[in-house]
């Protein structure tokens, strides 16, 4: 619920929608309960181009959206970019190379606070593209993004730069509908 809940909450300050205007490219990293909200809200509003950013194995990826494309996120080792992308054929590329086509990241890991993962760093953040949206749902101060930070409903976004980030905590959001799927599970 929450990833859903996110998506369309910030798809509706920005005004943009997958059905109208340019289709916009998304990133999503994570491919838990939280990420499959996030990426059924972007199907149901028109997106097309998604993209999944798994740090898991592949034999470990269950049932699979369709009409994504998933790659494995891993971190470089020596003499390598910091955080690389590894397509299915084993092709990999640096993640600024996606971040920097990318119009709406959005984040959807759980993270260990001990060992964060850091997807852009403050040396990395001219790769970010021009008016871009941040989605981090699943927001932890200072982790996945440099400049992450939570969020209100009073003060959903912010800028970084030319960057919206929104980080708002939407347990509340659709109250009745997420009391029961907490309920039942």
């Amino acid at each position: 619920m929450a990833g859903y809940c996110a998506v369309i909450h910030a798809l509706q300050l920005k005004g943009i929608d997958g059905h109208y205007g340019n289709q916009r490219k998304t990133i999503i990293f994570g491919f838990g309960a939280v990420s499959r909200g996030a990426i059924y809200a972007l199907k149901a509003h028109g997106f097309r181009d998604i993209t999944i950013c798994i740090q898991r194995p592949d034999h470990e990826v269950r049932e699979e959206v369709l009409d994504c494309h998933y790659v494995r996120v891993q971190a470089g080792n020596n003499g390598q970019t910091r955080m690389l992308v590894v397509e299915h054929d084993g092709t990999k590329r640096p993640l600024t190379d996606l971040i920097s086509k990318t119009d709406i990241i959005i984040n959807g890991t759980y993270q260990d606070t001990e060992n964060p993962t850091n997807f852009v760093t403050e040396a990395e953040s001219s790769y970010l593209k021009p008016n871009s949206l941040i989605i981090d749902i699943s927001c932890d101060e200072g982790m996945g993004f440099f400049f992450a930070k939570p969020t209100t409903f009073k003060n959903p976004m912010f800028k970084y730069k030319t960057v919206d980030y929104y980080a708002v905590d939407l347990r509340e959001f659709v109250r009745l509908s997420s009391t029961r799927t907490f309920k039942s599970n």
